[in-house]
């Protein structure tokens, strides 16, 4: 509550909270709660904590009405599964949502993690960078995100892709 208290009123854009150990309280309470409450805030650095696939929940439900958020970095949480990346959707799905950039480095999630992903991402059109490592994934992974990119199963299905992402996958530093 002493970080909310303290951060709630200032025009804070970037929030680096790396290596924190952050619990599945701290992030429904303290952060989800910020999260709820700020209108400037464009970049959270999430890195190296312990969150998990519930944390990664929690701190869903903070940011699903988050309209500012376009940098996000979860990188080196190697508690998060396909489970948690599943809770994403409705984050990417908000008509809220302008996350250019989510960074999920050192985090295995293998084929159902990057199904995961593909699956939440149709429909939105504002993430330009998913950015992982790319150990995990096999052919029935990459898959998912190529259907996500150039659905052919119909015309219709080719119009609707998701258009906007431009990079998936390894490791491609911020100019």
């Amino acid at each position: 509550q002493d970080l909310v208290g303290s951060l709630v009123n200032c025009n804070i854009e970037d929030l680096y909270l790396s290596h924190n150990s952050f619990s599945v309280l701290g992030l429904r309470s303290s952060l989800g709660t910020l999260m709820q409450r700020t209108t400037s805030l464009k970049s959270l650095n999430l890195n190296c904590n312990t969150i998990d696939d519930e944390g990664l929940q929690c701190l869903i439900e903070g940011i699903v009405n988050c309209c500012s958020l376009q940098t996000l970095h979860l990188s080196g949480n190697h508690l998060i599964t396909a489970v948690g990346l599943r809770s994403i959707a409705p984050f990417f799905q908000s008509d809220n949502c302008c996350l250019k950039e989510l960074w999920l480095r050192d985090i295995n999630f293998g084929d159902e993690g990057a199904a995961a992903l593909a699956n939440g991402l149709i429909g939105n059109a504002s993430l330009i960078g998913l950015r992982f490592d790319l150990s995990g994934i096999t052919a029935r992974g990459w898959a998912a995100f190529s259907k996500l990119l150039c659905d052919t199963a119909s015309v219709n299905n080719t119009y609707l892709s998701n258009h906007t992402l431009e990079r998936i996958g390894g490791f491609f530093h911020p100019n």
